[in-house]
């Protein structure tokens, strides 16, 4: 099967960080009278483009976009500082420094009634289950983000080979929200490395499944997942993308880019796991119990069955 042609355009909302600037364009007039003089004269600015900050959609949420001033002379372009934009964005220039595309571009302002709407959703909770999220993912596809020579990690991100989800909780603590602070959602999860050794030279390796780090539950916020606890944890960027057999979940680091693959195989007893969380020690009845208390908090939320 040939891969799905990707999107050379996407319709984004970014907001304005930064302008690029070069000489005043009347370099004797700033040398001679400073260079609010010269671009007074001269009725000019030095503003050469713009950098913007992406905020929707979710996945692209946090890339830097560029644009180059169109006009030859530099003259003051539409944006300002602050304000939010929606237009259509090259892919391809999505996250580079290299303002190759152009101000002249179709853009439609956001007015300031808009844009606190869409700042405020942008930092308000979220409700999801996690249900999507429950099961055995296993890894696929690593892309390294650094030179292959560097180093390969801090916590073994290199070695990943499952992310078991056991529960969308890890205690009796129930929420359905996800915020922007991992913390508060703890979850019974593991990542799983594999790990081969041999003792001697002449010994067999030895190759068995351990966990990635540990102590502390995994937490995840709306768009990162820590593992370990308190001072040593490992912080994953995590989206989900739809892949040719089904759902993907992308976990990224800065040493690396991850991508994994959702098994039909059901979870198996927790009690086994290498999970550190409290529900990891409850009784059957006790799980039982937090399974109901969820799916009450699911029904009222209006998710529905699951």
């Amino acid at each position: 099967m040939r891969p799905r042609k990707q999107a050379q355009v996407v319709p984004v909302v970014a907001q304005v960080k930064y302008f690029l600037s070069e000489v005043p364009p009347r370099l004797v007039w700033a040398e001679n009278y400073g260079d609010e003089a010269a671009l007074g004269v001269s009725g000019n600015t030095n503003v050469n483009g713009v950098v913007l900050e992406i905020i929707e959609p979710k996945e692209l949420a946090g890339e830097i976009y560029t644009l180059r001033d169109s006009h030859s002379s530099h003259h003051t372009n539409t944006f300002r500082i602050g304000e939010m934009y929606e237009f259509r964005a090259s892919v391809r220039s999505i996250g580079k420094l290299s303002f190759e595309q152009s101000t002249a571009i179709p853009t439609r302002k956001l007015s300031p009634n808009e844009a606190t709407r869409r700042m405020e959703a942008r930092s308000a909770p979220r409700t999801d289950d996690l249900d999507w999220l429950v099961g055995r993912w296993r890894c696929i596809t690593r892309e390294w983000l650094i030179p292959i020579d560097g180093p390969l990690g801090s916590a073994c991100e290199d070695a990943l080979d499952y992310f078991n989800v056991y529960f969308p909780y890890a205690e009796e603590h129930l929420t359905l929200q996800l915020t922007d602070n991992p913390d508060d959602r703890p979850i019974a999860a593991e990542f799983l490395a594999r790990h081969v050794r041999s003792v001697w030279p002449s010994d067999p390796f030895e190759e068995r499944l351990v966990p990635m780090m540990e102590p502390g539950p995994a937490r995840i916020s709306k768009d990162r997942i820590w593992v370990g606890y308190p001072f040593s944890t490992v912080e994953f960027h995590y989206w989900r993308r739809e892949g040719r057999w089904g759902p993907l979940l992308v976990l990224e680091t800065k040493f690396i880019r991850l991508e994994f693959y959702k098994l039909s195989a059901a979870m198996g007893d927790i009690k086994k796991s290498f999970v550190y969380a409290p529900i990891r020690d409850y009784s059957p009845e006790q799980i039982s119990a937090l399974k109901q208390r969820y799916e009450q908090m699911r029904a009222t939320a209006g998710l529905g069955p699951k």
